[in-house]
């Protein structure tokens, strides 16, 4: 695709709506230990309840964000480099937790797409980062495998 310019107030506003998107349609479907808690991104919101009793519902949220992240991201270098570089634990959680629901779903390839594009040390970082413990929660034990194949 032909390189888009977009401005920086442009990227400003696009980050914070982005910052919203992942506090309204993300961080509610994610199960309890992926990601950084509701109660510590912000004083307002801290009272969401996560909606992990419907699978479904879930699944077909987190969907609904991963391919809008993965348009938007096919849209923009620029605001694909500038989201990574704020909200890759957010963007890694959306897929990882995904897989977790429904490890045979049809966004796999948008996401490896994602990490192929992504500077190797963040995503180390931010793998790293989503298995330590946060609040005195740990994370999904599914994630220990990522845990071992980073340190091969």
């Amino acid at each position: 695709t032909e390189p888009s310019l977009i401005s920086l107030k442009n990227l400003a506003t696009v980050s914070s709506a982005f910052q919203f998107f992942v506090l309204a349609c993300v961080s509610p479907y994610l199960d309890q230990g992926v990601g950084i808690p509701l109660k510590l991104r912000s004083r307002v919101i801290k009272s969401w309840e996560r909606c992990t009793n419907n699978w479904d519902f879930r699944k077909t949220q987190l969907s609904f964000a991963g391919e809008c992240i993965s348009a938007l991201f096919d849209s923009n270098d620029v605001i694909r480099v500038n989201l990574m570089s704020k909200y890759c634990s957010d963007i890694v959680c959306i897929f990882e937790q995904l897989m977790l629901l429904d490890p045979c779903n049809n966004l796999i390839p948008a996401y490896n797409d994602i990490l192929s594009k992504t500077d190797p040390k963040l995503l180390v970082c931010t793998f790293v980062g989503l298995l330590k413990p946060r609040s005195g929660v740990n994370p999904p034990k599914q994630f220990a495998c990522v845990e071992k194949s980073l340190f091969v």
